[in-house]
């Protein structure tokens, strides 16, 4: 008898662990999927670093939320949307901790992107002046021409603040 209630009281205990970590993994409605979250992260990162090396780091509030706010409707979702979906993962941070290298992988991809975009710059602005070296002053307004063409979906947002 009393080896079936150990039994039974470790079969219950088993079942009380297996259902709690179960549950720990549930996302509430409104809570952006990690997939979702990652995009969201990425997108929100990689604005920051284009508003950082355009000079917008001090004084220009009004133009970084206007970008903040451009990545949330490109992903339609709202600030309280993705704020709850912040809290909520940062309350599960084993969840979050799956995202993060993901979003990392992708803008050091998005940076080796832009660094292949520089060299390519500096070899044709070469070409062009029969130099081998050309300023750095000309090969950063030459890659300031072309990510203004087209800044990886934050033109319509670009063009709005001039």
């Amino acid at each position: 008898m009393s080896n079936s209630r150990s039994l039974i009281f470790r079969l219950l205990t088993l079942a009380a662990i297996a259902l709690s970590v179960s549950l720990a993994g549930c996302r509430p409605r409104g809570v952006l999927s990690s997939s979702e979250m990652e995009d969201v992260l990425y997108d929100l990162h990689f604005t920051d670093g284009v508003v950082s090396v355009a000079g917008w780091r001090l004084g220009h509030d009004t133009l970084r939320y206007e970008c903040y706010t451009f990545v949330l409707e490109k992903h339609g979702i709202t600030q309280a949307q993705f704020d709850s979906s912040l809290v909520w993962y940062t309350a599960h941070p084993l969840l979050f901790d799956k995202i993060y290298p993901h979003v990392i992988d992708r803008l050091t991809e998005s940076k080796t992107e832009l660094d292949s975009l520089v060299k390519l710059t500096e070899m044709q602005l070469s070409k062009k002046s029969n130099s081998p070296k050309p300023s750095e002053e000309k090969v950063k307004q030459e890659i300031d021409s072309i990510i203004k063409q087209n800044i990886y979906g934050l033109k319509p947002v670009i063009l709005r603040l001039k």
